[in-house]
């Protein structure tokens, strides 16, 4: 079987949220190397420099990027991945790869309101401020896919969890500490910007209701009846 989210009744203003997401965050060494993008990798963002001295960075939506998480049980270690392709390093403090974590998962077409949605903050920046003077790169190239990998994450108790793209959206994919997968949910409406947060088999997310407020919701994570 997978996993499905289940609601359950623990919404509360935006405010804890954050709070919880600083708390449970903060774990592990601070002496981790820093993860870094292979050489030669393809540009995940456009750097603009505007006629007024402006600067702005925008993100090339579902282009490939280096995404990784820090493990927050001592004695700590990075996952990282280059999302085009599934396969996520277990980095221990010193450098050294521990594991890594391969899947084969289907990839999906970019749809057009998904990539006019990921191209709108640039689009709305270039015409409040003009054309920009320089971009680098000076166009951006649509990808023909989706990155199988959206991002990771941890629970508190140092088990990964993938966040993949699926046609409509993502998906958790849920390991347990030794890097067997443990099954699958279909991740709920949330706010992409404000990343999940897991503990005790649960997930919390920031959604918008229908007078644009977000809150926080959490949902359980529980066996699915699928095969």
């Amino acid at each position: 079987g997978g996993w499905i989210p289940a609601p359950t009744p623990s919404g509360g203003p935006i405010g804890r949220a954050h709070r919880t997401r600083i708390l449970g965050g903060v774990a592990g060494p601070d002496t981790l190397p820093v993860p870094r993008a292979p050489d030669g990798a393809p540009p995940s963002g456009v750097l603009c420099e505007f006629p007024n001295g402006a600067i702005g960075f925008y993100a090339i939506p579902f282009a490939p990027t280096l995404a990784s998480a820090s493990d927050p049980v001592p004695p700590g270690a990075w996952a990282v991945a280059w999302t085009e392709s599934y396969a996520v390093a277990r980095v221990d403090a010193r450098g050294d790869t521990l594991r890594v974590v391969h899947r084969e998962v289907p990839t999906h077409p970019i749809p057009d309101a998904q990539w006019a949605e990921g191209m709108a903050e640039y689009e709305a920046r270039a015409e409040s401020l003009g054309d920009p003077g320089r971009c680098e790169p000076a166009s951006v190239t649509r990808p023909d896919r989706k990155p199988p990998i959206h991002r990771l994450h941890f629970d508190h108790e140092g088990r990964l969890i993938v966040e993949r793209n699926t046609a409509d959206g993502t998906a958790y994919d849920l390991y347990d500490t030794e890097g067997r997968i443990r099954g699958t949910a279909p991740a709920p409406p949330h706010r992409d910007e404000v990343p999940p947060f897991f503990r005790n088999d649960h997930v919390y997310v920031v959604e918008v209701d229908s007078l644009d407020v977000p809150r926080v919701v959490g949902y359980r994570l529980v066996p699915s009846r699928r095969d």
